[in-house]
Parts: structure tokens; C-alpha cells; sequence
């Protein structure tokens, strides 16, 4: 009986896993239409580990300009 569960849960596992990168998916095309360039790139960088001053630094603008962007992109994601 314990195999059968395993596989039981082994499949679920995967159906999880499968229904898991479709949302992300849809999610990331759905991104892509209401960010602009700019916003997707600081988006990334800071999904990736940058601190606002390091990506600040790399894109040569202000921290605060870093912020403002940041705000905007959690405003757009949260009214669509």
C-alpha cells in the first residue's frame, strides 16, 4: 500500500509542479504587456537580490527614482 501512495503522491507532486509553471507563465505575459521596458528591468534586477542603490547605481539614476518605480510596478500588479 505504501507504494501506491508514493506514486500517489509522486503524481501530485508533478501535476503541482506542472499547474505551478502555467500560472507563472500566463503570469510573466501578462507582466510583459502592462510594464514598461524600464519598469520590467528594475523589476528584474530587483527580483534577482540588487539593493535599490546597486541598481540605482548600474541604471545611473537615484535610489528614489529606483523606489518610485518599484511603487508603480506593485500599483500596476495590484490593479490588474
Amino acid at each position: 500500500m505504501d507504494v501506491l501512495e508514493e506514486k500517489s503522491d509522486a503524481a501530485q507532486n508533478i501535476e503541482d509542479y506542472v499547474l505551478e509553471r502555467e500560472y507563472l507563465k500566463t503570469y510573466i505575459k501578462h507582466m510583459d504587456k502592462i510594464l514598461s521596458d524600464n519598469e520590467k528591468l528594475v523589476f528584474n534586477m530587483y527580483a534577482e537580490g540588487y539593493s535599490y542603490k546597486e541598481i540605482a547605481d548600474k541604471l545611473k539614476t537615484t535610489p528614489k527614482k529606483v523606489d518610485n518605480i518599484l511603487q508603480k510596478v506593485k500599483r500596476k500588479l495590484r490593479e490588474t
